[in-house]
This record gives C-alpha cells, structure tokens and sequence, in this order.
C-alpha cells in the first residue's frame, strides 16, 4: 500500500504542469491522481489506454506520463512507445511491481526515463516527476544571453 504522507516542502510543489497519469487499478488510480493534484499538478487519469493516447492525439498538452506497467490491452512499454512516436519530448515514469534487468533494458529503448517499483513511497514518485519535470524545463530554457 502506499504511504500517504505529505512533506510542506514548497521546493517540492508542482506548478500546474499537466500529467497524464494512466492505471487500470481504480483505487490507485484516484489516490494517486489525488496526491499529484495536492502537489500542484494538474492531472488528467485515465483507466484505459488507448482513452489516455487518444486525448494526446487529439492535441491534448501533457508535460509528463506516469504509467502503470502490467495492465489489459497495452503495457506501459507499449503506451511508451506509442507516445514517443507522437511526442518524443514529453518524458514517461512506468511504475512496475517487479523490476528486472531486462524490462530496464526495454524500458530503456522504449524511451522510458526511470522505472519506480511498486509498492513505493509517494515520495520516490513526487521526486521522479519533480526531477524529470525540472529537467524538461531547463532543456527548454533559451541559450545565450
């Protein structure tokens, strides 16, 4: 189960930038949408996949994909690479149960920028998307003076 937490850390609080955010369990999909919208994200979660990769066809702007790894339908490898075909700068978190070697290696090549394992602390995810937010931010800032 995870842990619910919260840390008052203002360094650590979202500025609207909007998550895409897709599980297939309900429960953890509201909880974790719920912790998200309470770090000042703006989160749009879907339970179905191909609804998730609908809205980013249909223009939707989404700043970062949170993922769930085994689900019906699609995996999260294969939401990866699908989003990476449509919008290769948006990055992707895939959240797993069971980490192995070798799904970091598809991960890897499915443009996936970092696994977290299940169950994991809230924390470990709002650093995760913190980080790579913060990273995309800065890839994006202008050179020179």
């Amino acid at each position: 189960m995870l842990a619910t937490s919260e840390k008052t850390d203002s360094t650590g609080e979202g500025r609207g930038q909007h998550i895409l955010y897709i599980d297939d369990d309900e429960a953890q999909l509201f909880l974790i949408k719920r912790m998200l919208e309470r770090w000042g994200y703006r989160v749009s979660a879907y339970l179905e996949q191909g609804e998730a990769l609908d809205a980013l066809r249909a223009g939707e702007r989404f700043d970062m994909v949170v993922t769930d790894l085994n689900m019906p339908g699609m995996s999260g490898l294969e939401v990866a690479r699908a989003l990476r075909a449509a919008r290769p700068d948006v990055p992707v978190i895939v959240v797993s149960g069971y980490i192995t070697d070798t799904l970091r290696t598809q991960a890897e090549a499915a443009g996936v920028r970092e696994l977290i394992s299940k169950p994991h602390e809230v924390e470990e995810l709002r650093d995760a998307v913190q980080r790579h937010l913060a990273a995309r931010d800065t890839s994006k800032r202008p050179v020179g003076p």
